[in-house]
């Protein structure tokens, strides 16, 4: 329910019908703390280009072979949003999700700002948690 709620809100930012079949189909979605790949691979299958970011190998790797069972298309990486900026994707993204991320940063003043700069201007930030 939570990620149809989120890809309707991307959906309808940039002028999309939610109910198309590839809503987000030619944007870019970045999913940080992605984990294993639960909201990445919703975001893949309403037609997104998503990247999925996480300091966790293991996660990232069952994620990759998930996807891939699903015939889903990826592009998991390891590392930080900091990492990402000095990589040269500030505004890269059309949307930027942090589900359940905050409650293990220990700067996030400085997270939020890495989300807000990853983010294209007129852009959404999702961030969700239950701490």
């Amino acid at each position: 329910v939570r990620m149809a709620w989120i890809i309707a809100r991307i959906a309808r930012r940039h002028g999309r019908d939610p109910a198309d079949g590839a809503p987000l189909a030619g944007l870019r979605v970045l999913d940080v703390g992605c984990g294993a790949g639960l909201a990445s691979e919703a975001l893949a299958r309403a037609g997104a280009a998503v990247t999925g970011l996480d300091a966790a190998a293991a996660a990232l790797a069952a994620g990759r072979a998930h996807a891939a069972a699903g015939g889903l298309v990826i592009d998991y990486r390891e590392g930080t949003t900091g990492r990402m900026l000095s990589d040269g994707e500030a505004g890269g993204f059309d949307a930027v999700l942090a589900l359940e991320v905050v409650e293990h940063v220990a700067d996030r003043d400085a997270f939020c700002a890495d989300l807000a700069a990853l983010v294209r201007p007129g852009g959404a930030v999702f961030l969700s948690t239950l701490n």
